[in-house]
């Protein structure tokens, strides 16, 4: 199965193409999305040796992240299955965040969530990839829970003073292709999840 996979949830655009798990071209540039991000997948796909039709379904990173970021990734995506649908799904970016780096088996990831506030999640890597152990809100870094333990490996790419990682499209393809592969029992909505509701 050709996949592509796009996140856009951070400052950081990343699109790779893989057959099955086997990256095949991966494309990451710092910018904006609703500039660069058509020419990220053409020089990704070009890199591949493959074309759009090419590709039998998508996985996108569903955030939480960036609001304009998301708007941008979720109205390509959907520009592209216009054409000629194929299957789509959305992958935790933070999930994807966490799964790119290093370190040990707990790991977590912050957010900076605006109006004195931080988005966290923590996860526990697993053999099918991360597991969502706790998230939420919270006005201050010191209020999440195991903030300080040796034994998470905690990531932002805009908190300071935590090793800096990014949703990466590699593993997106690691996480989605599973449920790509799997008969849909139900339609997905594909809708990003921001950090916040929009106003």
């Amino acid at each position: 199965m050709k996949i592509l996979a796009i996140d856009t949830s951070s400052p950081r655009i990343s699109v790779a193409v893989a057959d099955s798990d086997r990256v095949l071209s991966k494309t990451d540039e710092i910018g904006s999305p609703s500039v660069q991000l058509i020419s990220c997948i053409e020089k990704t796909l070009k890199g591949a040796g493959l074309g759009l039709r090419q590709i039998d379904g998508f996985v996108i990173g569903e955030g939480p992240g960036s609001y304009n970021g998301l708007r941008s990734g979720f109205a390509t995506l959907h520009g592209l299955l216009i054409p000629r649908p194929r299957r789509a799904v959305k992958v935790s970016s933070l999930a994807a965040m966490v799964s790119g780096v290093e370190g040990p088996e707990m790991r977590g990831a912050i957010l900076n969530a605006r109006k004195n506030s931080f988005f966290f999640g923590k996860f526990r890597l697993e053999n099918a990839g991360p597991k969502l152990i706790e998230e939420g809100m919270v006005e201050r870094i010191e209020q999440i829970s195991g903030i300080d333990s040796p034994e998470i490996a905690w990531l932002s790419y805009e908190v300071e003073g935590f090793p800096v990682a990014y949703p990466d499209a590699a593993a997106l393809v690691r996480l989605g292709r599973p449920e790509l592969e799997r008969e849909p029992s139900e339609k997905i909505l594909l809708e990003p999840r921001y950090l916040r509701p929009p106003v």
